[in-house]
């Protein structure tokens, strides 16, 4: 707009001055200037000689001590931006409740519980098959290479600022009272696995215990209980039953083709 106003001034100050060039005194006209023109050019000076009054008003106001404040500016029109709206970094435990899924660490995780700030989680799907104790042999979870490899190899895996959320557990490792089949010690653990009381307890049915791999098929996965004999450990089956009736005897614990799904308590802020 102040370009347009500039310009139409100064195309009406080149007309005008160009009218008014000679002034002839004897006759008392404006020579080289039309009626028209001439009464712009007399509506323009009247615009100066109120602009410039205007100027002394305020300037003897300000003399005065009177501060004349400017028009205060429309501001429906002005494009503010709308900042975004917030999101919470953290999820509350307020928020979680049994049953969810979550992501952690790049993996999804099932909650199993949720109390005092925590939460039991217990990866959704198999992420991996691996033997309970490689060499074979009798063992017990607070020895097996499974355990080892879950508090060592897998647990580094994770970030620094999710590994300082998993909580040490203490962890009951108890007989398989079926078969008189030793659990060995307690152990302290910061991941591990179900036993077979929580893997009935956690779950409602066979059907919830299902699991799959990476292939998209259900498969079997370690339980950390032992199973029939020293040598062997329970497992949930494809169907989602637990290896643990008089003709379930578990598997010999240096099985490679059986599936892993880690489990561990998590602090939930």
């Amino acid at each position: 707009m102040a370009n347009y106003e500039n310009a139409t001034t100064t195309a009406f100050y080149k007309k005008a001055g160009k009218g008014m060039r000679v002034i002839n005194k004897h006759d008392g006209e404006i020579k080289g200037i039309g009626e028209s023109e001439m009464k712009k050019a007399i509506k323009m000076r009247k615009t100066i000689a109120i602009i410039l009054c205007s100027v002394f008003v305020v300037a003897a106001l300000s003399a005065c001590g009177i501060t004349v404040q400017p028009p205060i500016a429309d501001t429906a029109y002005i494009d503010t931006p709308t900042p975004a709206p917030s999101t919470p970094s953290t999820v509350s435990v307020d928020d979680i409740i049994v049953g969810d899924i979550i992501e952690f660490g790049g993996i999804f995780w099932r909650v199993l519980d949720v109390q005092d700030g925590k939460m039991l989680i217990i990866s959704e799907d198999i992420l991996e098959s691996r033997p309970y104790h490689e060499p074979g042999g009798d063992i017990t979870w607070e020895h097996s290479t499974l355990r080892d490899y879950l508090n060592g190899e897998f647990y580094n895996g994770f970030d620094l600022s999710d590994r300082v959320r998993i909580t040490e557990t203490a962890v009951i490792n108890n007989d398989n009272l079926s078969y008189d089949t030793p659990g060995g010690n307690d152990t302290t653990d910061k991941i591990f696995l179900l036993s077979i009381d929580e893997a009935r307890a956690y779950f409602a049915d066979n059907s919830a215990r299902v699991a799959y791999g990476a292939d998209g098929g259900s498969s079997r996965w370690w339980l950390r209980s032992p199973g029939y004999i020293s040598y062997s450990a329970a497992i949930v089956r494809n169907d989602g039953s637990i290896f643990d009736g008089i003709y379930n005897y578990g598997n010999n614990v240096y099985n490679i083709n059986y599936g892993v799904r880690p489990a561990m308590w998590l602090n939930a802020d």
